[in-house]
């Protein structure tokens, strides 16, 4: 019964040597929304889908980001739901009113 209770030990603790860290959604993000960090969560978990390259927080505290689709929430955040944010606008001054638009 003591060695059973000891494998169990080794192998709990093995788990977690293997385990992945990842940033999870806290709430829903929308669509073209800059990320803030109140929004995700860092995990562990043992696998992620093969296509997916997960990001970290070194990432966020770098640049600042924004959502290329929504994401729903609990859902783990990879490099291809997000792009670096850069403002990038056209100012239309009409006078007495300013009409700012995303574009080149």
């Amino acid at each position: 019964m003591l060695r059973l209770k000891c494998l169990f030990l080794v192998v709990l603790f093995s788990i977690n040597l293997h385990s992945i860290e990842v940033i999870i959604a806290n709430s829903k993000i929308n669509y073209k929304e800059i990320i803030s960090m109140n929004k995700l969560s860092s995990s562990n978990v043992l696998s992620v889908k093969k296509y997916c390259i997960p990001a970290t927080i070194n990432d966020f505290e770098k640049d600042k980001y924004f959502a290329t689709h929504y994401i729903r929430k609990g859902s783990i955040i990879c490099l291809k739901d997000i792009e670096k944010y850069s403002k990038n606008s056209i100012l239309f001054n009409f006078g007495s009113i300013q009409i700012e638009r995303n574009g080149n």
